[in-house]
């Protein structure tokens, strides 16, 4: 984790769909175990832990999120969104990247429950992170930039906007054409510390 603890494993399967294992009724409860260990833990040390229970509420999402249970994903994502935007503030070199995915994956779980206005915003909040972190990190975050910038096109195409519409949003909000080279076959890079891509 970003505070050098060994924290709980955080899984990487919300885009593909025939690659999620169902989260069983234990795992599910591993992770709100795991969660609610992590809260006593952060509540007597944040500057060890905050990490660890960001990481520890993200997994917890992305096991409601696979059985279906939007509503209570969503929640865990806000949860965790606030979790590592205290973290970036205070240290946005290492906890940038995972910032970025968070706020996908809220946007995703906004998508899920019909909130695609608030979804577009953390979609381009995403996209701008990931440029953010791909500056520091010598564009090791492209294919994540890449793939938010799809899910943003893809949203405002499910959402009847225009081409040009599409693009223009595009390029306003992360700097780069609706199609940026290769986007749709940006290597699925397995990121360092990841939420649910």
């Amino acid at each position: 984790m970003g505070s050098g603890c060994s924290g709980p494993a955080r899984l990487n399967t919300r885009d593909s769909d025939s690659a999620r294992p169902s989260a069983t009724r234990w795992e599910r409860r591993g992770f709100r175990s795991a969660t609610a260990l992590y809260r006593v833990l952060d509540r007597d040390n944040p500057t060890v832990h905050r990490a660890d229970l960001a990481a520890a509420v993200q997994s917890l999402a992305m096991a409601l999120d696979r059985v279906g249970r939007y509503p209570e994903a969503l929640a865990a994502d806000e949860e965790a969104a606030a979790l590592y935007r205290v973290l970036d503030r205070d240290n946005p070199t290492v906890h940038r990247a995972d910032l970025a995915r968070t706020v996908r994956n809220l946007a995703m779980a906004l998508t899920q429950v019909g909130r695609r206005e608030e979804a577009l915003t953390r979609y381009r909040e995403a996209g701008w992170l990931f440029q953010e972190a791909a500056r520091s990190h010598e564009d090791m975050y492209k294919g994540e930039d890449w793939d938010t910038q799809r899910r943003l096109r893809d949203l405002l195409r499910a959402m009847g906007r225009s081409t040009e519409e599409i693009t223009i949003d595009l390029r306003t909000t992360t700097g780069v054409s609706s199609n940026p080279a290769g986007a749709d076959k940006a290597p699925a890079h397995p990121p360092r510390r990841s939420s649910r891509d």
